[in-house]
């Protein structure tokens, strides 16, 4: 299956299979199965998921993405990449709360294509609807920061947060490669 010809649909309890996925870790299985509705009543977050736009229904999801508001606190982003950013104590930005591929769909890019997904949707939201400085990943494990790292996330200081300006987001949305800003020699590297 190509990655091109799935659509994202926000998580419909009635026409998507949440039962059915499986990734791989129990945590974000668990979520879409019970959680992730729940949370788009209560507007906690918006569950996005990658179907085949022709599947029966219920349909079974590919993978899925949930962005969510938060802001980060200035004094956390390197002083390096501060420059394009306000002034403020904290700084808008998007969360990617939780982004899992289901197993059987694993080695395909799926992850890349809800990557792009995450980037569109943060860059249209930053720009046109609620303004937000930075993109930002709360990895759930080691595997998850280097998949994370090879889009450019650079640690938060102190914090396992991953973070992209939304400069950086918008070049990588709009299919160019982002300037990477060299990290200082004392940082550590983003794991």
């Amino acid at each position: 299956m190509d990655p091109a010809t799935l659509v994202a649909e926000p998580l419909d309890g009635r026409r998507h299979d949440r039962a059915g996925f499986a990734c791989g870790k129990p945590a974000l299985d668990a979520y879409l199965a019970r959680v992730a509705a729940q949370d788009a009543r209560r507007v906690a977050s918006l569950t996005w998921v990658l179907v085949e736009a022709d599947a029966p229904e219920p349909k079974p999801v590919a993978g899925y993405l949930s962005p969510a508001a938060v802001s980060i606190v200035l004094d956390g982003i390197p002083e390096s990449r501060r420059a394009d950013l306000a002034r403020y104590p904290e700084v808008p930005a998007v969360l990617i709360a939780r982004l899992a591929v289901a197993t059987r769909y694993h080695g395909r890019g799926i992850g890349r294509r809800l990557m792009r997904e995450a980037f569109v949707r943060a860059h249209v939201l930053a720009r046109a609807h609620a303004g937000a400085a930075l993109l930002t990943v709360d990895p759930l494990d080691d595997e998850a920061t280097r998949f994370h790292a090879g889009f450019g996330f650079e640690s938060l200081t102190g914090s396992r947060r991953l973070f992209l300006t939304m400069t950086d987001v918008a070049t990588t949305a709009a299919g160019r490669r982002r300037r990477r800003t060299p990290r200082p020699s004392h940082a550590p590297p983003p794991c």
